[in-house]
């Protein structure tokens, strides 16, 4: 097996769907979210990993996707 190479660091990341949260937790059991966290970043060294769902999104309004952006900005600003 190759060595991580990006040991001690962390990631966020943002994931737009069409499919509702809880159809992707309860149906798929957040199969897409672990192959992210476990199979993509983990395998480089990538430790922890933090994943925020967005859903619905083909048929966002601009207002939802204002409110997407506003959750993006404070998690930024946290450093979450």
């Amino acid at each position: 097996m190759p060595k991580p190479l990006l040991k001690g660091r962390s990631a966020r990341v943002f994931v737009t769907s069409d499919t509702p949260s809880l159809f992707m937790r309860f149906y798929y059991k957040n199969a897409f979210f672990r192959q992210i966290r476990d199979h993509i970043l983990a395998f480089v060294g990538i430790k922890p990993v933090k994943i925020t769902h967005f859903s619905r999104a083909s048929h966002a309004t601009g207002e939802k996707i204002k409110r997407w952006m506003s959750v993006v900005e404070e998690l930024a600003l946290r450093g979450d």
